[in-house]
């Protein structure tokens, strides 16, 4: 094995969401509010087009961008901001993520990983920009060494939709059999990344998004925690 691929939120980070928190970081960079909105009633709006947007292919896509959603926002509420939108998207996630931080032992496994010449990257669905997600992971976790991020709303593709794995394959030039992935949901990284024959590592936790059947139909690896996975990378090497 030569490479780990991971998504992103309840794998690499942690939080607790409240989406009506959203714009509470945003409103001193208001600069047009002509009716007096407040967070709470921009953020309904942004939610509401959000379900608008992925209603239409909840599961595979096609993915939206969080620029394509805000401006949607902006010319049903007639505001504007001051900033612009990668900024915005930096201080809305981190309004509505609360207690952001890294998974337990998620910098051992990296250091471990690293170490040991494999080499790391990450699978995100998210309406966010590669970018935003590459300054969350470096203010956490500066020396993560992740060649890169690939980003739904940047390929169109969410997971578990083969495409978006065959992107990454291709970016890291290895056959499928050669890499792990890792991710909290089954659906999406599990059965998604068995269907190009990459090796599945479910990380069931408290926070993930589950879904396992009740009975195990694809082989894959489970984990609680990642130290269970650097046993089982010692083991294997």
């Amino acid at each position: 094995m030569k490479a780990i691929l991971f998504d992103f939120w309840s794998t690499i980070f942690l939080s607790t969401y409240e989406g009506e928190k959203t714009y509470d970081g945003l409103m001193s960079y208001l600069s047009k509010n002509p009716h007096n909105y407040t967070a709470q009633e921009i953020a309904a709006t942004g939610k509401k087009v959000f379900d608008e947007l992925r209603g239409k292919n909840p599961i595979t896509g096609p993915e939206f961008t969080f620029e394509e959603q805000q401006k949607i926002v902006e010319q049903l509420l007639d505001i504007e901001f001051s900033i612009p939108y990668l900024e915005r998207e930096y201080i809305y996630l981190k309004s509505c993520h609360l207690n952001l931080r890294l998974a337990p032992h998620l910098q051992d496994l990296l250091e471990y990983a690293h170490k040991e010449d494999y080499r790391l990257a990450v699978v995100s669905n998210t309406t966010m920009h590669s970018e935003t997600q590459k300054r969350l992971i470096n203010e956490y976790c500066p020396n993560a060494h992740f060649e890169f991020v690939l980003s739904s709303s940047e390929v169109s593709y969410r997971k578990p939709h083969p495409n978006i794995f065959q992107i990454a394959l291709d970016k890291l030039g290895l056959p499928a059999e050669e890499v792990y992935f890792v991710g909290d949901n089954y659906v999406a990284d599990v059965v998604g990344s068995s269907q190009l024959n990459l090796r599945p590592v479910y990380y069931k936790h408290d926070s993930g998004m589950g879904g396992e059947p009740a009975e195990k139909v694809i082989p894959y690896l489970e984990i609680h925690d990642y130290l269970d996975f650097i046993t089982y990378l010692k083991s294997h090497n």
